[in-house]
């Protein structure tokens, strides 16, 4: 948490500015320490607008608490979700059928199909020549 405070510090300030206004509280570990604005270190704890007396450390370390059991569950759903999608492409990768079985498949469609033609042009020649009444 602590790096995470110092690149919001250095990069992100009025990521600071939002977590002390939310948090009530001003700078990282104390009042002086990385808090918002950064050109005044102690301006946080003397501004009229903020003024509090607290470092967010425990404030944000309460929150991450409070929250851990959400964080939870959303990760376990995730998990599961990703397992039932490797299982369902596992299955579906097993009914795909080899080179061999398709080959075979499509030579079974093709007798079935000549068959077919075959008995139509039979019943085609039985009503030509009438003995289909």
């Amino acid at each position: 948490m602590d790096r995470a405070w110092d690149y919001a510090y250095q990069h992100h300030p009025r990521i600071i500015r939002d977590i002390q206004e939310d948090y009530s509280c001003c700078g990282f570990n104390d009042p002086v320490d990385r808090a918002f604005p950064k050109r005044f270190p102690d301006s946080c704890l003397n501004d009229p607008n903020f003024g509090f007396a607290n470092g967010c450390r425990p404030e944000l370390h309460s929150a991450v608490k409070d929250n851990i059991n959400n964080l939870s569950i959303v990760a376990a759903s995730l998990i599961a979700f990703q397992l039932l999608a490797l299982v369902l492409g596992g299955l579906l990768a097993i009914r795909i059928p080899n080179p061999m079985e398709r080959e075979e498949e499509l030579r079974e469609e093709e007798r079935r199909l000549l068959a077919r033609m075959n008995r139509r042009s039979d019943e085609v020649e039985d009503t030509e020549t009438g003995r289909g009444f």
